[in-house]
């Protein structure tokens, strides 16, 4: 016998199943839809500084701070990664070097990679883009760009080529 619930969808068990599947799928995607934010209203957020622009005409909807000079880590790691894609194949592997692993601020996020470590880009691309390992950021940087220090300016360069005329790393 098939649950009370299933049951109002008649028919014989598969086309129950099939019945309530679509139903639960429906209403989960009504549920799911974006929400419309008020311009009076910014969402709540924890954030100290944010923008959200409409992407085809560049109208900001609502900011926090958005002029305010600040860090950024994840979008370094994120232009770190699509960089070393452009020069490198995920199948590569390299080795760690004392520099990559060692020249982290103290309390920097790291997966506690070795000097002399061989590794790949795809993992050090994972490492980066999911632990936010700086050390994996740093062996990217060497490997796709000779030195971290090359690599920055090619950072720098990539920056100014897509507008972002504020941005140096």
């Amino acid at each position: 016998r098939l649950p009370l619930p299933l049951s109002i969808f008649g028919g014989n068990k598969n086309t129950m199943l099939k019945r309530f599947s679509f139903a639960l799928s429906a209403l989960l995607c009504c549920l799911l839809l974006p929400l419309r934010v008020a311009a009076d209203s910014p969402p709540a957020t924890k954030s100290w500084a944010y923008i959200v622009m409409d992407a085809d005409t560049g109208q900001v909807l609502v900011e926090k701070n958005a002029d305010q000079k600040a860090f950024p880590a994840s979008i370094t790691k994120v232009l770190t990664a699509a960089l070393a894609l452009e020069s490198c194949a995920p199948e590569e592997t390299f080795v760690m070097s004392e520099e990559a692993v060692f020249s982290l601020e103290q309390g920097a996020t790291h997966i506690a990679l070795s000097p002399g470590e061989s590794v790949s880009v795809e993992q050090m691309l994972y490492a980066t883009m999911l632990a936010s390992a700086n050390d994996a950021a740093n062996g990217l940087a060497e490997h796709a760009g000779g030195s971290i220090s090359a690599f920055v300016e090619r950072m720098n360069a990539q920056a100014r080529v897509l507008g972002a005329q504020d941005t140096h790393f």
